[in-house]
């Protein structure tokens, strides 16, 4: 399922769809869980110190020659939930905390809205990169 074309479910891809890119060797590794890099695991050796590793401190890596930097989502009291919201947030940089807020808030509203917003408000002090 691709989703929804007018009213019907569509299981043919959008033109517009992002399948695989064919990149071997990312920019960009975000290290959020266990469950990526026990699948990923053999890629790490291939990273380059062209690669940045946003990696989270409880989530051990193997080696590589990234350039790492490590996040204590713990110390931030940021649930695992939350760690995604919280990277974007910690990445301010690129995604201000305004265009989170805003986009938070067509899913939420109201007190939903506040708590979804938290681990922004608790990331965005936190230099990822």
């Amino acid at each position: 399922n691709y989703g929804m074309t007018g009213g019907r479910f569509s299981s043919t891809p959008p033109p517009d769809a992002i399948g695989y890119t064919g990149i071997n060797v990312p920019d960009v590794v975000l290290v959020l869980g266990p469950e990526g890099v026990v699948r990923r695991t053999e890629s790490f050796a291939a990273l380059t110190t062209d690669t940045i590793v946003i990696q989270a401190s409880d989530v051990p890596i193997p080696a590589c020659g990234a350039k790492v930097s490590i996040v204590d989502f713990q110390s931030l009291k940021i649930k695992t939930q939350d760690r995604a919201l919280a990277m974007l947030a910690g990445l301010n940089a690129v995604i201000s905390k305004e265009m989170l807020r805003e986009a938070l808030s067509i899913r939420f509203k109201g007190g939903v809205l506040e708590k979804a917003f938290r681990p922004v408000d608790k990331a965005i002090s936190v230099k990822i990169i």
